[in-house]
């Protein structure tokens, strides 16, 4: 784990693992993330910590769907995330995590990652809602929706994902909206 320092240069951290050829896990709190994220070819789990407020926006650069043997991604503590336009570039993801994020919905572009087999949503404590993208997320087969105090509804084409076999529903808001 490498931590925020703000008289570090995140993109010249960056390269500098680029050299590290065998890198496969990294966890790392960035205030943005810069281009160079791309050089780290074999990366295959990626924990991005946030290090700013809770207003600051998160864009991941195109450049970030370069990564394509990453397997497992996880935000922790972000908010307001964007996703790149090519995030479907990335084929081998299949976990994605979100772990107390002050967002009130979720990232858009969530149904472009095609091969996501689990997704998790906890204690993101301003969640009021899922989108119906996770409906289009025809992959999931696990899914972990627990500690989002303010959620309160789920969305009704959620029962339309075919290869969910695991739902893990715990702490939640009040949720006015369960479907069938």
């Amino acid at each position: 784990y490498l931590g925020y320092n703000n008289d570090r240069n995140d993109d010249q951290v960056l390269k500098s693992f680029s050299h590290i050829l065998s890198l496969k896990t990294l966890e790392i709190a960035l205030n943005e993330i810069p281009e160079s994220i791309a050089l780290l070819t074999q990366l295959e789990s990626l924990t991005l910590y946030a290090d700013y407020g809770t207003n600051h926006v998160l864009k991941l650069p195109e450049e970030f769907c370069q990564l394509t043997q990453l397997e497992s991604l996880k935000f922790i503590a972000c908010n307001n995330i964007v996703f790149p336009q090519n995030i479907s570039k990335l084929n081998s993801l299949k976990e994605l995590n979100f772990v107390g994020c002050f967002f009130n919905k979720l990232p858009a572009g969530l149904s472009l990652l095609k091969n996501i087999h689990t997704l998790s949503i906890n204690e993101c404590p301003n969640l009021q809602y899922l989108s119906e993208e996770i409906a289009n997320m025809k992959s999931i087969r696990r899914l972990f929706i627990n500690e989002n105090s303010n959620l309160k509804t789920l969305p009704i084409e959620f029962n339309t994902i075919t290869y969910l076999n695991e739902i893990q529903l715990l702490d939640n808001g009040i949720l006015e909206n369960i479907p069938d």
